[in-house]
C-alpha cells in the first residue's frame, strides 16, 4: 500500500481521515510550523491516541517548513479519534504549541466491535 500523506491546515483543525482501521501504517500527518514557531531548534508531536494514552515523537527536524510524522498502531490501536500538536523546544525546554489538530480513523463496514 502506497504511503498518504495528510497536511494538516490550521485554520481547519479537525476532521481529517486516517482511513480504516489499519491503514493509519501508511498514513503520514504533516504539521506545519507557524511563523512564531520557527526558531525553535527542534520539534516534537504530542498525540492523544484513540483510547486517550498520550504519546509523543523523538525530537524531529522540519522539512520546507513542516514536521511529518508517522501515524502508527501504538497512536491509532482502534478506531476513533486522535489528537496531534506541534510542540516547539529550545534547548530540549518547550518555548510554543501549534493549534491542536483532531483526526479519526474508522471500521470497515464488515468489521464489528468483536473483531477488535
Amino acid at each position: 500500500m502506497q504511503t498518504r500523506t495528510i497536511t494538516v491546515d490550521y485554520a481547519r483543525p479537525r476532521g481529517y481521515d486516517v482511513g480504516y482501521r489499519a491503514e493509519n501504517n501508511f498514513t503520514e500527518l504533516s504539521l506545519p510550523v507557524p511563523a512564531e514557531l520557527e526558531n525553535a531548534d527542534s520539534y516534537r508531536v504530542y498525540f492523544e491516541s484513540t483510547v486517550g494514552e498520550y504519546l509523543q515523537t523523538e525530537v524531529l527536524t522540519p522539512a520546507d517548513g513542516h514536521v511529518t510524522v508517522k501515524i502508527t498502531s501504538d497512536i491509532v490501536p482502534e478506531p476513533g479519534n486522535m489528537a496531534a500538536q506541534l510542540v516547539a523546544l529550545r534547548a530540549g525546554e518547550i518555548v510554543g504549541y501549534a493549534p491542536m489538530t483532531v483526526s479519526y480513523t474508522h471500521l470497515r463496514a464488515h468489521e464489528t466491535p468483536e473483531h477488535l
